[in-house]
């Protein structure tokens, strides 16, 4: 709770808005993301007898802190120009299903506590280089290594264009985790769900960032894992900072 309100607070700081989600989305959200909402390793389905498969309006489980979410607010949804560029972040639950092929630790849960940005802009410039920045500033502060990688094209989905990795080295696994990441999309999502603003009476689209910013269990696994190397005094003063927040 101490390192969620910590992150919270710096968002707020750096005029983040905070936004509340719903936790379930439509299969036409989904697909408009670019996924395949009747893949069951992805997704929680709430089932009705009488529906069909291909049913559109099929309700998931998804959690209010996630890319889905944000979508499903802003699907149909026209901007005014000058409200650019929209920075939010929901902090909530994500839920995905639980992978039998993988040991049961917190590196691979159905449930997770999460912190979502979403950024809406015109141009993507110089947002990178501002998420980069605030990403390294927020996690120095813990006093853990971590690393920032850009992932290669073969790794990216087909959404994405580019996506930032934020990975913490695992004794256990001895490899990186990823607890958190920011994804690029450029302009597929607003095509695709019809996310508007206009210029001169003609309909244009925005761009789109989003990601987990923190996974607080991928976060805790390894700090927990590295807690006889690194010291804890600062994420301890961290946690009394911002528990009662």
């Amino acid at each position: 709770m101490g390192t969620l309100n910590y992150f919270r607070q710096s968002l707020l700081d750096s005029a983040y808005t905070q936004f509340s989600n719903p936790d379930f989305c439509r299969s036409v959200i989904v697909e408009g993301c670019g996924d395949n909402h009747e893949e069951a390793s992805k997704f929680f389905t709430i089932e009705e007898h009488d529906e069909s498969k291909d049913d559109i309006n099929r309700l998931h489980l998804c959690g209010a802190a996630s890319l889905y979410a944000f979508m499903a607010y802003f699907t149909k949804h026209s901007v005014q120009q000058t409200y650019f560029p929209l920075k939010y972040f929901s902090l909530g639950k994500k839920y995905q299903p639980f992978n039998s092929k993988l040991p049961k630790n917190l590196f691979n849960l159905s449930q997770e506590a999460v912190l979502n940005i979403f950024v809406a802009t015109l141009e993507e410039v110089d947002i990178l280089e501002e998420i980069t920045n605030e990403i390294i500033t927020l996690y120095e502060s813990l006093g853990y290594h971590f690393r920032l990688t850009l992932l290669p094209a073969n790794e990216l989905e087909k959404s994405e264009s580019l996506r930032l990795s934020i990975q913490m080295y695992s004794n256990y696994l001895e490899s990186y985790v990823e607890v958190g990441n920011v994804s690029f999309y450029e302009s597929y999502l607003s095509k695709r769900l019809l996310f508007t603003y206009s210029v001169d009476k003609v309909r244009t689209y925005p761009k789109v960032i989003s990601g987990t910013l923190l996974n607080v269990p991928k976060l805790l696994g390894c700090v927990l894992e590295n807690n006889s190397i690194y010291d804890q005094d600062l994420i301890i003063d961290l946690v009394k900072k911002h528990i009662f927040i």
